[in-house]
């Protein structure tokens, strides 16, 4: 009689039944038997039923968990793909809110991308993008500029990119930018903008100076006429010292010396290097260039000697320089120098090189630019993304407006036609890359030959001495 309740299935709900069988077992044993016997054979039935009861409970409560684990799990969410962006442009203070908006407007577009900037000072820019190359952390799109941007494909750490790129954005990218962003038959930059080293003019000062300030300044012989005049003037209002023109002649981006002043060698006959990628610094119309600038630093003209650029935009924002050069894309830079925001726009104007022989002056070319890096996992991304940058309307307007960079597109750079944008374009019309055979190799040129010029404009070295050491040391840099 025993056997039967315990092989039946058990729950919550009949043990009461349980009990009261369990009761009867022992009121019939008790009756049947004597009690000395009886009491060890009812212990022994109920401890087994207590056992019985506690198993089965266990089994349910197993089943109701597994209930819960096999439900259909919630979904993973998609990860997205990350763009790191390394570049002057997210470090510099005036480029900062801008670059903000374009994350922040591609990533609304594709909310499948997670753009990360990465700002470096431009100083450093180069050797922290080779450093990261080097230890296999180089990021996704470095913007850089022309001065390091074929050196990363001699190198062997930027990908070709003709194959990424759509055809119609190739076809429409400024003819004159892509060839100068091309190496061995490959394209392994793409210029976000060309913006030529070219000269800023003050208009107060050379109003002031007697001179026309919306007149054009077409020959080398009107613009020293007009750099002489303006240094003429002495000292400002606090008794500061006014220079005619200002170029970078040292300091701490001294290799910019010989970079900035291309133009003039240009203008006087000499490119440094000949068709055939020779060496002649030497030649009389280098030597005459360097005369010149010499000359210009000793009549209290050019100057103040020793600084780099970075000085003489300081200098140009507080109306102490008559002419300065600088890149087109530093326009933010100068207003917020000035403190006078956009209203310092007024107070300046672009004038291309002017033609010192020919009808043209030459100006050095010089673009922002990107390059995607080789090791990249998301490259053809990263070309989406700057194809996007460079030909949305109305992106490219609000970066024009915050920095003065014009875009890199025919279709676009069509639309822009003040004053701004047509020196801009003339100069582009007649600009050159110094050392074209040698991209690996720039920064070190530029470097051996501001060293000495720096000796001559600085220290009063003499210009021919001074330019047959720089070519010394540029012949067994290149090997010849």
């Amino acid at each position: 009689m025993t056997s039967q309740p315990i092989s039946r299935p058990w729950s919550k709900r009949s043990l009461p039944g349980v009990v009261s069988v369990v009761s009867v077992l022992v009121l019939l044993a008790s009756a049947c038997t004597t009690p000395t016997p009886a009491t060890p054979v009812v212990q022994t039935v109920v401890q087994t039923v207590v056992q019985t009861v506690t198993v089965k409970e266990t089994v349910v409560s197993e089943q109701e968990v597994q209930v819960v684990v096999t439900a259909t799990p919630a979904p993973v969410p998609e990860t997205k793909k990350v763009i790191r962006i390394a570049g002057f442009g997210p470090g510099e203070a005036s480029f900062q809110p801008i670059w903000a908006e374009i994350e922040s407007t591609y990533e609304g577009l594709n909310p499948e991308i997670d753009i990360q900037l990465e700002g470096l000072a431009y100083e450093n820019l180069e050797t922290q993008l080779i450093v990261q190359a080097t230890g296999g952390t180089a990021p996704d799109i470095g913007q850089v500029d022309t001065l390091m941007d074929l050196r990363f494909a001699k190198l062997g750490m930027s990908a070709a990119l003709e194959d990424l790129l759509s055809p119609e954005f190739r076809a429409d990218l400024d003819p004159s930018l892509l060839e100068n962003s091309t190496l061995n038959g490959h394209v392994y930059a793409i210029p976000q903008a060309g913006v030529p080293h070219i000269l800023w003019m003050n208009k107060d000062l050379a109003a002031r100076a007697g001179l026309d300030p919306d007149a054009p300044v077409a020959t080398w012989d009107e613009f020293e006429a007009a750099t002489r005049a303006i240094a003429a003037l002495g000292t400002d209002d606090q008794g500061n010292p006014l220079y005619g023109f200002c170029t970078n002649t040292g300091g701490g981006l001294a290799f910019l010396t010989a970079f900035q002043a291309f133009p003039i060698f240009a203008s006087f006959g000499n490119e440094w290097f000949d068709a055939e990628g020779k060496i002649n610094l030497t030649a009389p119309e280098a030597v005459d260039a360097l005369n010149w600038m010499q000359t210009m630093v000793e009549d209290g003209v050019l100057g103040p000697p020793g600084v780099d650029i970075r000085d003489n935009r300081t200098l140009f924002a507080q109306g102490r320089c008559g002419f300065q050069v600088d890149n087109t894309g530093a326009v933010g830079i100068y207003r917020d120098l000035s403190g006078l925001g956009e209203a310092f726009d007024t107070h300046w104007k672009l004038v291309p090189w002017p033609a010192k022989s020919g009808p043209k002056g030459v100006g050095i070319y010089y673009a922002h630019s990107f390059v995607v890096f080789e090791q990249s996992q998301v490259k053809q991304e990263a070309v989406a993304f700057i194809e996007w940058l460079l030909t949305d309307a109305e992106m490219n307007a609000k970066y024009h407006d915050a920095t003065g960079a014009l875009p890199p597109t025919k279709s676009l750079i069509s639309t822009y036609d003040d004053a701004f944008a047509q020196a801009v374009a003339e100069q582009t019309t007649s600009w050159r890359r110094p050392a074209p055979q040698f991209p690996d190799k720039l920064n070190e040129i530029f470097t051996f030959l501001s060293l000495e010029m720096i000796q001559s404009l600085v220290e009063g070295k003499d210009p021919a001495e001074a330019l047959q050491a720089a070519e010394t040391n540029i012949r067994v840099l290149v090997g010849q």
